[in-house]
């Protein structure tokens, strides 16, 4: 039987996915998720992509028009290619396109609820890295608050319904909402 393609790939029960954002803890989240456990695949979302070493199964964005550049300077880097680029519309440098939004949803997220979203197609579990929504933390390119924060968490909290038992969180606000990943929750 021939594998499928990345966007087709069934869903591996008790799989975990590592989602990673843009926020200056970044590399903090990353390092206590991995301590926690070893994910079977990893999404980022917007400039981490770029930053981001290893393998990447998914790259999402809510700015497709940004992918270009992003993919260049992860090819400038020496990364291997993400699987798969995924916007909520087609655009150059966009695999595949999906609604950024939960069932109820009337706004975003973030690009950070848009990755958690494109990870559950592929994974049972997720863990987020660098996605604290916490108006403390800035992106870890810009030293300047993201004051822009509050006007996603409406979506965070329309999609608790479809995320609370699937998605944790290593810090901030998210880590507040979701909890923090456990070895219950894992084996649960």
């Amino acid at each position: 039987r021939a594998e499928a393609a990345p966007d087709q790939r069934p869903m591996a029960r008790g799989s975990l996915a590592l989602v990673i954002g843009g926020a200056a803890c970044v590399w903090d989240d990353i390092a206590a998720a991995l301590d926690f456990a070893e994910p079977d695949c990893v999404f980022a979302c917007n400039d981490i992509g770029a930053r981001w070493p290893h393998q990447l199964d998914g790259w999402v964005t809510l700015q497709p028009e940004k992918m270009p550049r992003w993919r260049e300077q992860r090819a400038r880097n020496g990364f291997p290619p993400a699987l798969e680029h995924i916007g909520h519309e087609m655009a150059p440098g966009i695999d595949r396109a999906i609604d950024y939004r939960f069932s109820g949803m009337t706004g975003s997220g973030s690009s950070g609820l848009f990755a958690v979203k494109a990870a559950m197609e592929r994974a049972e579990k997720v863990i987020l890295a660098g996605v604290p929504m916490d108006p403390k933390q800035a992106h870890f390119f810009d030293a300047k608050q993201w004051h822009e924060f509050m006007s996603f968490l409406p979506g965070w909290e329309n999609a608790m319904p479809h995320i609370r038992h699937r998605v944790r969180s290593v810090s901030g606000w998210t880590r507040k909402m979701l909890g923090e990943p456990t070895s219950a929750w894992l084996n649960g």
